[in-house]
C-alpha cells in the first residue's frame, strides 16, 4: 500500500507505512496516538478473547433454555413442580374490542404541531389535485 501523509492540504511524506513510520515522525504520532500500532499479537489475543466470551454467553443461553424445561418426577402425582410448562412456546390470546381514544391522543401528541400541519396540508393538496386532475379529464 501506499499511504500520502497529508498536513495543512499538502503532502507531507508519502510511501509505505513501515517507511513512514521510520522517516516521518508526525505520521508515526498519529499513529501512537490514533491506535494504529497495535501488535498483530495483542490483536490475535484480543480477538480470541472476544470469540470465547461470545461462546460463553451462548453457553450460558443454552443453559438458560434447558433449565427452564420442567423435569417430571417419575414417583410425583403427574403434577410438575413448578408453574412453567414443559413448553418453550406458549400460546397467545387474541385481544377483542378497540382502542381507548387516549391512545390515538397520545399517538398524535407525540407527533408534535408541526408534524400535523405538515400532514394535513399534505392531505389538502393531494384532495385540490385530485380534484383539479378529475376536473381536467373531464
Amino acid at each position: 500500500d501506499h499511504i500520502l501523509y497529508l498536513s495543512g492540504g499538502t503532502i507531507k511524506a508519502q510511501g509505505t507505512f513501515q517507511e513512514l513510520m521510520v522517516e516521518c515522525p508526525d505520521f508515526a504520532n498519529l499513529m501512537s496516538i490514533a491506535g494504529g500500532m497495535e501488535d498483530e499479537k495483542e490483536k490475535e489475543e484480543r480477538e480470541e478473547k472476544a470469540r470465547q466470551e461470545s461462546e460463553k454467553k451462548q453457553e450460558e443461553k443454552k443453559k438458560e433454555k434447558t433449565e427452564k424445561i420442567v423435569v417430571e418426577d417419575e414417583d410425583a402425582d403427574d403434577k410438575p413442580k413448578s408453574k412453567v410448562s414443559g413448553k418453550l412456546v406458549e400460546s397467545e390470546d387474541k385481544a377483542v374490542g378497540s382502542v381507548q381514544f387516549k391512545y390515538y391522543l397520545a399517538y398524535l401528541a407525540s407527533a408534535g404541531v408541526p408534524m400535523m400541519v405538515l400532514a394535513l396540508t399534505l392531505f389538502v393538496l393531494e384532495a385540490a389535485g385530485q380534484t383539479m386532475a378529475n376536473y381536467w379529464l373531464s
